[in-house]
């Protein structure tokens, strides 16, 4: 079990023997082996105690807490050590080697968007999503001669406003999608959309960290306080083929439907606890896959910013610092 969610509002988990356990209403509901976790999401109001923080820190198991709705609020992050040759690499970036990574998210980005477009029409043909596939090809083309960032987020917002208009036809259920908002998200497959990408922005955090990144140091959004912008950069192509999918997947399956969904005055909409954790369940059955296919992107780049910088990739990691002598 890489990541464990829990849900259940009033729970509190502890530590006993080695697991991690949580008790809702005086009862255990379920326990988990402390070393079969990698991640631990935390919704809403949730407990834990003193000593178990304790071992999820000295197992190196970071911990995130989102709103009941999925909003992130905070992470509890082992030391990782290590890699500081990395962060060193990403902070000396040059405006030219940024812009290059950049037009690489971007280029990714759309492709995963025409490809979920294209794998629609097998099943469904429709000329408007036919003829913005076209449009996001031609798009694409324009990335080369995006000569700085402004450009190529241009290329980017109307990539975006194509696709997302034509997800309006890929929708087929029963459940209403005028296209795409966020903050806040006004209908159950933006909801859904939303809590899916919190889950996947959460893991690829925690992977950066993992690896020696610095993720709040971004390649194409821009370095901002308190926004992870590398975890969103990494994001960007894979939301479409993890998140994107899983949820027109399933409204058009009927797996997830309006009662999965409840909607508060402002017009947001969230999940009900019910439906927040059938998300998780059909969002893990997705994920497994996509979890290695990351890793090796990341471990991919760390290679080439670290080569780039001049630093020797064969050399053995730096012992770690963190214990006292």
């Amino acid at each position: 079990m890489p990541v464990a969610y829990v849900i259940d509002q009033g729970a509190t988990l502890a530590l006993a023997n080695r697991r991690v356990t949580v008790k809702l209403d005086g009862r255990d509901i379920v326990a988990w082996p402390l070393v079969h976790l990698e991640g631990l999401v935390l919704f809403g109001r949730i407990g834990l105690t003193t000593p178990l923080i304790t071992a999820l820190l000295s197992a190196g198991v970071p911990l995130a807490w989102l709103s009941e709705s999925g909003s992130f609020r905070g992470r509890l992050q082992p030391p990782t050590g290590g890699r500081v040759d990395l962060r060193q690499a990403q902070h000396a970036m040059s405006a030219e080697a940024k812009l290059c990574q950049a037009r690489i998210v971007v280029r990714s980005k759309i492709a995963a968007q025409r490809e979920l477009l294209l794998a629609s029409l097998s099943n469904h043909p429709d000329a408007a999503v036919a003829d913005v596939r076209r449009e996001l090809t031609r798009l694409a083309s324009m990335i080369d001669r995006a000569e700085e960032r402004n450009r190529l987020m241009g290329v980017e917002g109307a990539a975006a406003a194509a696709y997302w208009k034509a997800m309006r036809s890929v929708n087929r259920s029963a459940l209403p999608f005028g296209g795409r908002t966020a903050r806040p998200p006004k209908d159950e497959i933006n909801a859904a959309l939303s809590f899916g990408y919190a889950l996947l922005v959460n893991e690829i955090w925690s992977l950066l960290d993992a690896l020696g990144f610095d993720p709040f140091v971004g390649l194409y959004h821009v370095t901002t306080p308190n926004r992870p912008s590398l975890a969103l950069d990494v994001m960007e192509p894979h939301r479409h083929a993890v998140i994107d999918r899983l949820v027109f997947r399933s409204v058009n399956r009927g797996e997830l439907v309006a009662g999965d969904f409840e909607r508060h005055a402002g017009g947001r909409t969230h999940f009900t606890r019910a439906g927040a954790r059938k998300f998780v369940a059909l969002y893990e059955s997705s994920v497994l896959a996509w979890r290695a296919a990351i890793r090796v992107e990341l471990e991919a780049l760390s290679l080439a910013l670290r080569r780039d910088a001049g630093v020797d990739v064969l050399a053995a990691d730096p012992p770690s610092t963190t214990d006292a002598d």
